[in-house]
């Protein structure tokens, strides 16, 4: 390969990862700060007092996200930070059609585990469906003809073949970058706490620290 030609492959690799990355860092921050008193599809609410992080888009994405995907949007910006660090190592992501459909079943399965589960949630004081419509729809269909038990069994299969599907890593790999982040956080979890903690006391004035709300 030319060297032009690899350097435009590389500098589209980097472009695609630095947009998968903002996408997913603006929905989290969408879905993090949301706040069912924000402006939403079927709410009138006062636009001058929007609460979400994105704004006046941030209420209505957040709003969108959970009405469809319910607590499983969370997944939804996992992947999105999955696809950009995969870009950004080096890993070739192409995110042909077939790909697209295996992380579409992966967020469709989980939002299907979550309706069986728990059915709703309270997110910020207000009651949703776990799993979303998506998750009624899909964790209907399992409980009804595979009662509870099947459908744990065949929704936890859909979510862990679509997933090495789609993402391409293997249950080796995927259980070796788990112990390996349980074995960091155990060795140096507790040493940043402490540092964070002795940061945060000097920062704060001697005087405010004997005070009592």
């Amino acid at each position: 390969m030319a060297p032009t030609a690899r350097i435009r492959r590389e500098y589209r690799k980097e472009l695609s990862a630095i947009l998968f990355l903002a996408l997913g860092v603006f929905f989290g921050l969408c879905l993090v700060s949301y706040d069912p008193a924000d402006p939403a599809l079927n709410v009138a609410s006062n636009v001058q007092g929007v609460n979400n992080l994105g704004g006046l888009v941030g209420a209505y994405t957040a709003d969108l996200l959970f009405t469809i995907f319910g607590v499983s949007a969370y997944l939804l910006v996992a992947i999105l930070f999955l696809v950009s660090t995969l870009q950004f190592i080096g890993r070739q992501i192409h995110l042909s059609w077939r790909q697209a459909i295996g992380y579409a079943v992966v967020i469709a399965a989980a939002a299907g585990l979550l309706h069986v589960r728990f059915r709703s949630v309270h997110l910020a004081g207000q009651p949703i469906e776990a799993g979303g419509l998506l998750g009624g729809i899909v964790g209907g269909v399992l409980a009804h003809y595979l009662n509870t038990a099947g459908a744990y069994v065949i929704a936890s299969a859909l979510f862990c073949a679509a997933f090495m599907y789609a993402s391409g890593l293997s249950v080796r790999t995927l259980l070796r970058a788990i112990r390996l982040t349980i074995v960091f956080l155990a060795r140096h979890g507790s040493q940043w706490g402490v540092i964070y903690f002795h940061r945060l006391r000097r920062a704060i004035p001697k005087g405010w620290r004997g005070m009592r709300a």
